[in-house]
């Protein structure tokens, strides 16, 4: 049957929005609307697009709506065309148009600006965004420069603080891939930079000069008007120390500017002991001296170190007096920076390739440095719509603003008004890591003049749930200083429960006034008492208990079953009707993903179904490290590390006592296989059983090693699995069931270094960046075994969404804090910006360096970069209050947290700190622990606690046990029996002899005929290969040239940059002398693929290179490679690509012709043409003839003979 459509007209959606959300969608002026979470904000988006559209006239060609992501902008037309459509009164027309309007991230947006003007910088229109590849150029650029350089002013001095590495990644590579755009080529912002932290430093210095010799001087005058002859001694110390430093702060002040220098003689008069101070003899009942000692304590001892004492001015002028000295040397680095900054600039500019944050600046740099362009884009819309204004910074903001300007402004801030239509909450805003800034959103409305308005009802939560966030956010959310908070610090407002419930109680509760939410924190305490372990797990052997971690993991999936599948199961409101909740229902965010391997092996374990939206988790776990440490040998036999790792993993399993000797030995697998093939002395203490492992695993990586550099990466990935009997070893244990997962993963990785080129080396590497966090492992490539499950992801992927069930684990933890970078950005105000720097002067930011030897133990630093990482360790306190904030908030109907109790004190930045407004176990007496009623915080009276032990590995096998009896009758094995007896199996009472069509005699197909024909003008003759820069009388092996070439080839026929490409390890090693060969490849290759042949044979097919085949013919089976297939709809291509001197297309003329004979077989019903490439004559020899599998069989009979 078919729905109902939901309205009568668009216009009953617009009507039909609350009060505060229709004044928002109706207004006339420009908008900043703040929406709290599930207040309806996409609604009231669409609600103001189909008032422009429908009431006002506008066409939806004139308006230009502006997301975040991709998804909400997809959701947002999504609910247009619904709008206007879905409705007994639909409007086709309109909702057709909306195919051209522009509902679109503001990345894409800014992208068609910069697209029209890009050459202007260098690039075509059809420039590629990669991340990656500018990650790559920005730290190679970086490690060239450093290198070049390093010996130079400015550059030295941080070389000796910091080393080479340092300087390298966490100075130029990170600056460079955060900040520098193409338009940065010649313009000199780190110098301006300079200008603006030198003048800093000097209004900075002045500060504390000015705030120092105020209480010197009134120490002095206190001093002066009682007896010093009567002053105690500790008194007469103080007046003698403070006199000193009014003279040194007298000759700072003299000079214009003032020299801070001389502010290092006095620390070190004031270190020394001879000028010690002691305020224990100080007369108490003197008030002249009471005085005098509270002012010197002003001056120097820092109250706010909780005890510790600690001089306060001094750490000021030592740190002044460094930056004084260190200034030259900092403008010599800031120099460095700018020069660093043309050449990435350069290198980016080559490969034709920029990164999200460059079109953001690009697309600022064009609207401003050419207003007939903004003109021009301004007047294409007259209505501007941007959705999660939060999520942005103020460089977004500024290309909105110019986008909004008049057409002949007096001022930067003379907008149109009504344009624009701002949508946002501050307490959303946590993507600092990607630059967003709270406090542009939490200031725009009083920087346009626009009233601000809010839309406080929560349509998502239950009322329950929105009591509860009123009273914890409230005082979670409450900034430090409420009567003067923080631009960064966004403010709570309460929420609001709808008039009516959104959900009504079932039927089956028909006196319920309120839906019963669960609001619950499970504790896992270490502390509880082997007595408080359950009765049945006292009954068994306890066995040993999980870390904390472990047993947090284990119980949250044991509260998932129990939820789910007890008697009396856990509710939801689904289509506003309860009903039992599902694993789809319930999503466990997390703050990061570090732990979520954790969750998936005990949610596997106890069977159930899950999604994970992101997979770096699995490579912290034993499979990848097996791997990684397997492939780490393959390129070095000598590691020890990776020995040491190899030889407990299931690919040897030596025991406790050989590995112990082997490694007091540091044999590396190198020395053990020399060792074993000798047969001497040294491993004769191990036990029989040790060696037979040593010599299963020595002959397995003798198989590996000897195929390793000609193998497929996929098959190295298989043949351990197969041949190393990891795929036993997992399958053979249920408790090891959750790793096989992970090898879908592996193969899938090793699949797509493969696919773009990479070798040994380059899979080990890719393996290395997502075990250490580097990259995130995209789980899209996994396969799943069911469509629907829990959830696993971050708060940061939650965004937008919602959930009945929201548990959010490892309450206890905190994140890893501030990137230790040496460098930092510091906020100076606009009026310091226009005194610092002539007008017009380009500074986008004020840059800082850390100058690296000031009073390292101490945390010291420059101190302008020091306020720099104080401000962000600020700031990210502040966006941890608002993760848990929306983690809360993505809740329907439960919420649930997890965390477990630490030794001492809970993390200061952890969400369990924040929650509760403490770090203390105080609240958790031995009462809560053993069933009793804890003491929780006033602000949290909704919240129900409970405490678990830790699991023991008892518990969690006697829970895998259960699951496996409750899903092993799901297997109908009788079914299985059948299909498998008439399912088509390989006959395998007579093995096949496999022979490789490489092998195939060029006279075994006599009657095979080939035709030549010049397809394009080769580039470069074959005696001049490698002839500039080879070794007199020396020339590349032609064979390894020849893999070269076709390695190349297939990298760049897959259409990624040549800057990108990496010789596989062994064409690495043997054209090493040979630093010009890549270049002379790709020289060789340029002339065909720009040729209007290869252009003609690739159009409209799909490139398959290296494409491998088996081919039977009785009891053989041919194995072959083909260089390239060309797969089209109706002709398949074949080019076997030769760097041969001589031209003797005979000599593989039988060989193309199996290749022809299997693509036939391989695509019945088209044509297949094959030819020989010769890329030095640029000649292509086509074969005439056809060839039968009696053809092939006769060979292979001949070849097995012989």
């Amino acid at each position: 049957m078919s729905r109902s459509p939901r309205w009568k007209s668009p216009f009953d959606l617009i009507e039909g929005l609350d009060e505060a959300q229709k004044l928002a969608a109706k207004t006339e002026a420009t908008a900043v609307v703040t929406a709290g979470a599930g207040a309806g904000k996409t609604r009231t988006l669409v609600g103001r697009y189909l008032h422009l559209v429908l009431e006002k006239n506008i066409p939806p060609e004139s308006i230009v709506a502006l997301t975040f992501t991709r998804k909400a902008a997809a959701e947002m037309a999504t609910r247009l065309h619904e709008a206007l459509t879905d409705c007994e009164m639909p409007m086709p027309d309109i909702a057709e148009r909306l195919a051209q309007s522009h509902i679109q991230t503001l990345d894409s947006f800014c992208r068609e600006i910069v697209a029209a003007s890009a050459v202007r910088y260098g690039y075509t229109p059809e420039f590629a965004i990669d991340e990656e590849l500018c990650r790559e150029l920005a730290e190679k650029t970086a490690h060239r420069y450093v290198l070049a350089h390093m010996d130079e002013p400015g550059l030295s001095t941080l070389m000796d603080a910091f080393g080479f590495e340092d300087i390298v990644h966490h100075l130029f590579a990170s600056f460079g891939i955060a900040n520098i755009a193409p338009h940065w080529l010649g313009r000199h912002f780190c110098m301006a930079s300079f200008q603006l932290a030198e003048a800093e430093f000097r209004r900075t210095g002045r500060e504390v000069i000015d705030e120092a010799s105020a209480l010197v001087n009134e120490l002095l005058a206190c001093a002066a008007s009682g007896q010093r002859s009567d002053f105690r001694e500790g008194t007469r110390q103080a007046v003698a120390l403070a006199g000193r430093l009014a003279e040194t702060l007298q000759q700072v002040t003299d000079r214009d500017p003032p020299d801070y220098r001389p502010l290092k003689d006095f620390v070190e008069l004031f270190q020394d002991p001879a000028w010690k101070v002691d305020l224990k003899k100080v007369a108490r009942s003197d008030p002249a001296e009471q005085r005098i000692k509270e002012l010197f304590q002003a001056l120097f001892r820092d109250e706010a170190r909780q005890g510790r004492e600690k001089w306060q001015f001094i750490r000021k002028f030592s740190e002044l007096a460094d930056f004084e000295c260190f200034l030259p040397e900092y403008r010599e680095a800031m120099n460095h920076l700018d020069r660093y900054a043309d050449t990435l600039c350069e290198e980016k500019r080559r490969a034709n390739v920029m990164d999200f944050k460059d079109l953001g600046l690009l697309a600022e740099d064009i609207l401003k440095q050419d207003d007939e362009v903004r003109r021009e884009w301004a007047r294409r819309f007259s209505h501007i719509l941007i959705d999660e204004f939060q999520d942005n910074n103020s460089l977004q903001k500024r290309i909105l603003m110019l986008l909004s300007l008049k057409e002949h402004p007096r001022n930067s801030s003379d907008i149109e008004e009504g344009k624009l239509f701002f949508v946002g909450d501050e307490k959303q805003s946590i993507y600092l890591f990607r630059g967003a800034d709270v406090s542009v959103f939490r200031l725009l409305a009083d920087e346009l003049g626009a009233a601000p308005m809010r839309l406080q009802r929560n349509y998502r939560s239950s009322k329950k749930l929105i009591h509860f966030f009123n009273e914890a956010f409230a005082r979670i959310l409450q900034p430090e200083d409420p009567e003067s908070p923080c631009s960064f610090e966004a403010v709570y407002v309460p929420m609001e429960a709808p008039a009516e419930p959104v959900a009504p109680v079932a039927p089956a509760e028909p006196g319920a006034a309120e839906f019963p939410s669960r609001i619950e924190y499970h504790l896992v305490s270490g502390f509880l008492a082997e007595e408080h372990l359950t009765e049945s797990l006292q009954a068994e052997e306890p066995g040993t208990f999980l870390d904390r971690d472990e047993s947090q993991a284990f119980r949250i999936a044991q509260w998932i079953r129990d939820a789910l599948e007890s008697p009396n199961p856990l509710m939801v409101h689904r289509d506003k009707v309860l009903v039992p909740a599902g694993y789809g229902d319930i999503a466990i965010l997390m703050r990061s993903s570090s732990k979520q391997y954790l969750l998936e092996k005990y949610l596997r374990m106890l069977g159930i179904p899950f999604i994970a939206e992101a997979g770096s988790a699995l490579f912290s776990e034993q499979p990848s490290n097996d791997l990684y440490y397997m492939l780490r040998l393959l390129l070095d036999d000598q590691d020890l590390f990776a020995t040491a790792a190899v030889l407990r993993s299931p690919l040897c399993r030596i025991s406790n006592e050989g590995y112990v000797s082997i490694l007091a030995r540091r044999l590396s697998l190198g020395d053990i296989q020399r060792e074993l093939a000798s047969g001497s002395e040294v491993l004769k203490s191990l036990s029989e059983n040790d060696i037979e492992a040593l010599k299963r695993f020595s002959a397995l990586y003798g198989e590996l090693g000897a195929r390793a550099d000609h193998m497929p990466l996929m098959d190295i990935v298989n043949l351990m699995w197969d041949r190393g009997y990891l795929g036993l070893f997992l399958v053979s244990d249920p408790q090891r069931h959750p790793y096989l997962d992970h090898w879908h993963a592996l193969r899938a990785l090793a699949s797509k270094v493969e696919s773009e080129g990479g070798g040994i080396s380059h899979l080990c590497e890719a393996l290395r960046n997502y075990m250490q966090g580097r990259r995130t492992f995209d789980t899209g490539r996994m396969p799943h075994a069911r469509e629907e499950g829990v959830r696993l992801m971050t708060v940061h992927k939650s965004k937008g969404l919602e959930f009945p069930v929201v548990i959010i684990p490892w309450m206890e933890s905190q994140a890893g804090g501030y990137a230790q970078d040496y460098w930092g950005v510091l906020d100076v105000p606009e009026t310091a910006r226009a005194m610092a720097l002539p007008q017009g002067y380009p500074a986008p930011q004020c840059f800082t360096v850390d100058i690296g030897f000031h009073d390292r133990q101490d945390g010291g630093s420059n101190f302008l970069q020091t306020h720099a990482r104080t401000l962000r360790e600020k700031k990210e306190k502040a966006e941890t209050r608002r993760l848990l904030y929306v983690a809360c908030t993505r809740a329907i109907d439960h919420l649930v947290f997890f965390g477990s109790e630490p030794p001492r004190n809970f993390a200061s930045d952890s969400f369990h700190r924040y929650l509760f407004d403490s770090t203390d176990t105080a609240f958790l007496d031995p009462a809560a622990r053993t069933g009793g009623t804890a003491k929780l915080p006033e602000h949290l009276e909704s919240l129900q606690l409970v405490v678990h032990p830790l699991a023991t590995d008892a518990e969690v096998s006697s829970a895998s046990r259960q699951n496996a009896r409750l899903h092993s009758g799901a297997l109908d094995i009788a079914k299985i029996a059948r299909e498998y007896e008439l399912a088509e199996v390989m006959d395998l009472s007579r093995p096949s002899l496999r022979i490789a069509v490489s092998e195939l005699d060029p006279e075994a197909l006599p009657h095979i005929r080939m035709h030549t024909e010049e397809v394009f003008k080769p580039a470069i003759m074959p005696d001049k290969l490698a002839a500039a820069e080879s070794p007199p009388n020396s020339s590349p092996d032609p064979a390894l040239f020849g893999t070269l070439v076709h390695e190349l080839f297939e990298f760049l026929v897959s259409g990624r940059p040549l800057e990108r490409y990496r010789p596989s390890d062994s064409i690495a090693r043997g054209l090493a002398p040979f630093p010009d060969i890549v270049e002379q490849a790709c020289e060789l290759l340029k002339p065909l693929l720009e040729s209007p042949f290869w252009r003609q044979a690739s159009e409209g097919r799909t490139p398959r290179p290296e494409f491998p085949f088996l081919l039977s013919a009785g009891r053989f089976t041919l194995e072959g490679r083909m260089d390239m297939l060309l797969e089209g709809p109706e002709t398949i291509l074949i080019l076997d690509l030769k760097t041969d001197r001589q031209i003797v297309p005979a000599r593989h003329a039988a060989q193309l012709a199996v290749y022809r004979y299997a693509a036939k077989l391989l695509y019945p019903g088209r044509t297949v043409k094959a030819g020989l490439l010769y890329l030095f004559a640029g000649l292509v020899s086509w074969i005439e003839g056809e060839v039968g599998e009696s053809d092939l069989l006769s060979w292979c009979k001949a070849r097995r003979t012989s």
